[in-house]
């Protein structure tokens, strides 16, 4: 099972370019004297750079918190009920969007959980969401400590179902 990008990580890389060639510009009009150009020239690498590092930040802790959750938390697997775009972050033609997932307990309780944002191209809307499962892990002590991860399943090929006849 392959699971489903985070767009956070994404976007600090796509930040870190213009940073980067703000900086080798802001190098260059350094050695060439002009005096009002490094310091917008800064402004901007300082700026891009500080975004880079918000987006890298956001996707460094969710990999850590679950990856924390997986090996302490109880896994459980979950049903995907519905998916909910970002208004505001759109990456080409990716959408992004959380996923509104449910799974029982160890009560036997219905618990509805919300997970993190991932990328979708878009053909979730279209074929639904039978390719896509739910992995959530809740952390022992206190419930509302939880993290979900969406996988693609892995095509097999014969299911488990299938009447097919091998004479």
């Amino acid at each position: 099972m392959k699971p489903l990008r985070c767009p956070w990580r994404l976007m600090g890389l796509i930040f870190l370019i213009p940073a980067g060639i703000m900086a080798v510009l802001l190098v260059v009009f350094i050695i060439v004297p002009v005096e009002v150009v490094p310091v917008v020239f800064a402004i901007h690498v300082v700026l891009w750079t500080v975004l880079a590092g918000v987006f890298l930040g956001i996707s460094l802790r969710s990999d850590r918190r679950l990856r924390r959750l997986k090996n302490e938390g109880e896994a459980f697997e979950g049903d995907i009920v519905d998916f909910r775009p970002l208004a505001g972050v759109r990456i080409m033609h990716y959408l992004t969007a959380r996923a509104d997932c449910s799974y029982v307990n160890f009560q036997q309780k219905k618990c509805l959980v919300r997970s993190r944002a991932y990328l979708l191209d878009g053909a979730p809307r279209f074929k639904g969401w039978a390719h896509l499962t739910a992995n959530i892990y809740v952390n022992r002590e206190d419930p509302r400590d939880y993290a979900v991860e969406i996988t693609e399943k892995s095509d097999t090929g014969v299911g488990v179902n299938a009447d097919y006849d091998y004479r």
